[in-house]
């Protein structure tokens, strides 16, 4: 005890003075923390996807920003929020009981900076998906902050094994990126001659400023763009046959493989400079009870298209044969025409009759039941596999009988020799 007050009264200065400091740096942060609530007030945080919509099974980035105002630094900054589970992140585990995960970015900022975070997300499911609010929770409360951002997830890509063919082969009306028709009319500069190309194509005012009159090839001809007259409206049946049962799960099935064909064939059109209009009797998630897009060119076209497909549900809407009597009473002509449908009847047929009576060639794509296929694959393979073991298992007995009676025939052949 007295060495305890000897060295408190030898160093009662620097006990003062880190009392001190303990009081002032206590003092410190209950200031902080009080001004904390206000500077979190402050904090400013957008999301954002790096791509307005992307096919099923690629990836994209969703990009958090958060800014801190204050002339003060803020630590321990958790933003708190979900997202679906058909966007999983990839650093996050997906729970398939739920429907969307839960997941925290933490950041620590100093005054008046900045920091953006990027996630990389993996579109796994098709759909049109739409985040909300984040949270922010500190000092016991929690604070909601609008952080809108919205991706659309398009439908994967099927290739079709058959490839249209042209129901023409007149002068086009759009460019294209295939060789298919020389646009005379059309001028995309100069080029070289090359081997083959007709007279009238030569430029001798351009081979004349090339000052080269003895080489054939510095001769300079006209450059044309090419073109095409090629259509195409695509028709997705939700509408199954009454009478054929089909499970839920193989329904799904079966439609999501429709939209796929539906968007590699749209694609591929638009890609190409042709026209191409679409149409389904489903319902989407805005509430509309079909789809309808008519016949138009260029990429932007395309990307409506593909967003509409991202916001279908499996669901029936109107009858699928009074939208193709629409188009059949408008006179629709000259149209490559893919009717892509789980059912094919009478009325299917007689309507495709009808288009093509218009000059529209007409492919009907029937949608196969593929969950169930397999189910009877797999059925099938457990017949063949239980057959094949009872055939062993037969031959094995025979294996056996053969063996016995030829034990028994050499005992009965020994006993008569020892007689003997």
């Amino acid at each position: 005890m007295k060495t305890v007050l000897y060295f408190l009264m030898a160093h009662w200065e620097i006990i003062i003075v880190g009392f001190s400091l303990l009081i002032i740096l206590a003092i410190l942060v209950f200031l902080y923390l009080k001004l904390r609530e206000k500077l979190m007030s402050k904090i400013v945080y957008r999301r954002v996807f790096s791509d307005v919509g992307a096919y099923e099974g690629e990836t994209v980035t969703l990009i958090e920003t958060i800014y801190n105002p204050n002339p003060l630094p803020v630590f321990f900054i958790n933003i708190e929020g979900y997202i679906y589970n058909g966007i999983p992140m990839e650093e996050y585990e997906v729970d398939p009981k739920k429907g969307m995960q839960y997941y925290v970015s933490r950041f620590h900022l100093m005054p008046f900076m900045q920091i953006r975070r990027r996630h990389v997300i993996r579109c796994a499911k098709r759909g049109y998906y739409k985040l909300e609010t984040v949270d922010i929770y500190y000092n016991r409360k929690v604070r909601y902050i609008e952080a809108p951002a919205d991706i659309y997830v398009y439908p994967k890509i099927l290739p079709i094994t058959e490839p249209a063919q042209p129901t023409s082969s007149r002068q086009g009306e759009c460019f294209t990126r295939r060789w298919l028709i020389r646009d005379p009319f059309s001028f995309n500069g100069v080029r070289d001659y090359h081997f083959g190309d007709p007279f009238n194509t030569i430029n001798f005012k351009a081979t004349a400023r090339s000052g080269n009159f003895f080489n054939l090839s510095a001769l300079k001809v006209n450059n044309r763009d090419f073109c095409s007259n090629r259509t195409f409206m695509v028709y997705l049946n939700f509408q199954t046959n009454a009478d054929e049962q089909i499970t839920t799960r193989s329904y799904e099935a079966m439609m999501e493989q429709g939209l796929s064909f539906a968007a590699a064939l749209t694609r591929e059109a638009a890609y190409n400079g042709y026209r191409t209009g679409f149409a389904a009797n489903c319902c989407t998630v805005t509430g509309e009870d079909h789809i309808r897009f008519p016949i138009k060119s260029g990429e932007q076209h395309l990307e409506e298209i593909l967003k509409e497909m991202a916001k279908v549900r499996s669901r029936v809407g109107i009858s699928f044969y009074s939208m193709l009597e629409t188009d059949v009473a408008d006179g629709i002509s000259d149209t490559e025409i893919y009717i892509i449908t789980p059912m094919v009847n009478e009325q299917l047929d007689e309507q495709a009759a009808h288009f093509r009576r218009f000059g529209n060639s007409v492919s009907v794509l029937k949608l196969e039941d593929e969950l169930k296929a397999e189910e009877d694959r797999i059925e099938r393979e457990k017949m063949m596999r239980r057959q094949k073991e009872a055939d062993e298992a037969k031959k094995r007995l025979r294996e056996e009988k053969l063996a016995a009676e030829k034990a028994r025939a050499e005992g009965t052949a020994e006993k008569g020799g020892a007689a003997t």
